[in-house]
């Protein structure tokens, strides 16, 4: 499945928001961000850094430094994104398309 984001600066730095195209919402957390949360869409905007990997991107927390991560690395579809510490793992890298 495909899911389509608009990046959004936040005006401070190199901070990034995602929102879906869909449903208005931006990535973030049920409530506070720690290692294993589920990452959920909400109505409150979570600023993200980009940060370069030697390929793709880690999208981390500006304000924790928690990562997103497919929960154990697994590849099947469906599989939850979690927040997670940094491990530079390939299960932490993102890639952008151009819509």
């Amino acid at each position: 499945m495909v899911s389509q984001w608009i990046l959004k600066w936040t005006g401070i730095g190199h901070e990034v928001t995602f929102q879906n195209v869909k449903s208005k919402t931006y990535l973030g957390a049920p409530g506070e961000i720690a290692d294993n949360v589920q990452v959920i869409g909400t109505n409150r905007a979570v600023a993200f850094n980009l940060v370069k990997a030697e390929s793709g991107y880690i999208l981390q927390v500006a304000s924790n430094g928690k990562v997103l991560s497919v929960r154990g690395g697994e590849s099947a579809d469906e599989t939850p994104v979690i927040f997670y510490h940094s491990n530079e793992a390939d299960d932490q890298k993102w890639y952008f398309e151009g819509a």
